[in-house]
Parts: structure tokens; sequence; C-alpha cells
């Protein structure tokens, strides 16, 4: 299923994918899809994988461009960003609400693929601009994997952002 948001405001079309299927994850670049395996090799028979079964380590190759977001009442509060991601948008955001450190030209867009991912409890791709003032003629593919406590209800949001790139452009 592809979404097509209205509220991306920076002359695109967000697309937006649940992936519930082998198809739609087969779709996505290769370090997503990479990034997908791994998450669904720790759901460990539960519907979500807890946030303990996330190594760093593990990880190693993806950490620059990762943020890990955990459910507080209605918002979400970052509580690791990359290197590289705070590097790109040029503040540290660990420790704020997601609201607070996405454009508001964006923030619709970004807080609707969050919601997505806590009430549906599954992956969801997405091709949008960066969250990044400087960047807007730049495209991002972000991956959203949904984590839990109990392995069955949404507590916590890990992303892997790609490195911005020029906008792809249709052909007529």
């Amino acid at each position: 299923m592809r979404v097509y948001d209205p509220l991306d405001s920076c002359g695109s079309t967000t697309l937006a994918k649940p992936l519930r299927t082998f198809k739609d994850v087969h779709s996505c670049p290769a370090p997503l899809r990479s990034l997908h395996q791994y998450w669904q090799s720790k759901r460990q028979g539960n519907a979500l994988p807890t946030r303990d079964d996330i190594d760093p380590i593990e990880l190693r190759s993806y950490l620059g461009r990762i943020t890990l977001a955990e459910r507080r009442g209605s918002e979400l509060v970052y509580q690791l960003v990359g290197a590289d991601l705070a590097s790109e948008w040029g503040f540290e955001s660990t420790g704020k609400r997601i609201v607070e450190t996405v454009p508001a030209s964006h923030r619709d867009t970004f807080v609707a693929l969050y919601a997505t991912v806590l009430t549906e409890a599954c992956p969801v791709h997405a091709t949008l601009p960066p969250p990044s003032r400087r960047e807007s003629d730049l495209t991002i593919d972000k991956l959203f994997l949904p984590l839990s406590y109990d392995g069955r209800s949404v507590d916590m949001v890990l992303t892997y952002a790609t490195k911005p790139r020029e906008r792809r452009t249709e052909e007529p």
C-alpha cells in the first residue's frame, strides 16, 4: 500500500509505505532492507523486538544515522541521535521531543509517520525531505522500526535515515 501524503509542503510527494510483505521490504534501498532483516531476526517469537534485543555493536555501521525515540505519554522523545544526523541537523536532539526538532513545514508529515508506526505496530519506509532547515532540495529514505518493552505494544521507535541525496524528479 502506498500513501501519498499531501502534508508535504516541499514540492514533492512524500511516499510512505508500511512494510507488511516481502515485496514491500524488497522495494526498499539495500541498507534499509538489511536493517529490517536484523529487526525481524530480533523478534524472537514476539510481535516486536524489545530494546534489549537490539545490540549497538551489531549495528555499528548504522549508528551514525540512527535515532531512538521513546514514547512518553503522547510525545516521542529522542533517547539517541546518531552523530552524523546531529551534524547534518546542526544541533543536538538527544532528550528533545521530536516535534521540537523538525521544521514546521515538515512537522505534520513526521508526526504522521511516527503515529503510523505507533498505532499499526509495523515498520514503515518513507521517502521524504530530511528534517533539516538547510536541505530543502534533498531527499532521504527513512526506515521506522517499532520496539517494545513487552514484545507487543510499541514503546520506542528506532529509525535509520540514508544520506541526503538530490531529489529525484518525475519523468513526464
